[in-house]
């Protein structure tokens, strides 16, 4: 009796008789039915909901404001999660495991003293509203970039994701380009 591998592929024993045409047609049979669920998964993979929205429009915060960023475009959404309607948020339109990354640059501080930032991802979600936050001191000298990476639970269509900017001086100042970039990379629907 021919045994399978743990793929699904059969071979015969060592005890049967031996049939090697046969054999190899049914193995060849298997290996192509398991490569096309594999290739049907792959792109399937592809088709996740996905969307990235930027700016390289400057935006003004004023000095301790927890303010929202806006976006000006969506260069990729597959699943529309973006509105220029709210420019400063995505809107989740299925729900599943997510990850979720927010890219921006802060000019030069331009100040004599220390200045202090505050990067935060909020969403509207049962499972917010913060996935993620970066505080960092401003640079003197040179541009300041925040980089926020998180894997979020979207539980319910509709859940929104933005991200907000603080800093803590007198002046206010100028967030550059930026992005945020969300990807949904499992659909299950709860924790193990």
């Amino acid at each position: 009796m021919p045994q399978n591998t743990s793929r699904g592929y059969p071979y015969p024993l060592y005890t049967e008789p031996q049939n090697p045409p046969g054999d190899l047609q049914a193995l060849a049979t298997a290996v192509n039915t398991d490569v096309a669920v594999l290739d049907a998964a792959r792109l399937a993979a592809l088709d996740e909901p996905t969307v990235r929205v930027g700016s390289s429009t400057t935006q003004n915060v004023n000095g301790s404001t927890v303010t929202p960023l806006t976006w000006s475009a969506a260069s990729y959404d597959n699943a529309g999660m973006w509105s220029s309607g709210s420019p400063t948020v995505i809107t989740f339109t299925v729900t599943g495991i997510y990850l979720l990354s927010a890219r921006l640059e802060v000019a030069v501080s331009g100040t004599a003293t220390e200045v202090g930032t505050y990067t935060q991802m909020v969403t509207s979600g049962a499972f917010g509203p913060t996935p993620v936050a970066q505080s960092l001191r401003m640079s003197q000298t040179a541009p300041t970039r925040p980089d926020l990476y998180a894997i979020y639970y979207v539980a319910a269509v509709g859940e929104t994701l933005g991200v907000s900017f603080f800093h803590d001086h007198t002046t206010a100042k100028s967030v550059g380009a930026r992005n945020l970039t969300a990807t949904r990379i499992s659909i299950i629907g709860g924790l193990p």
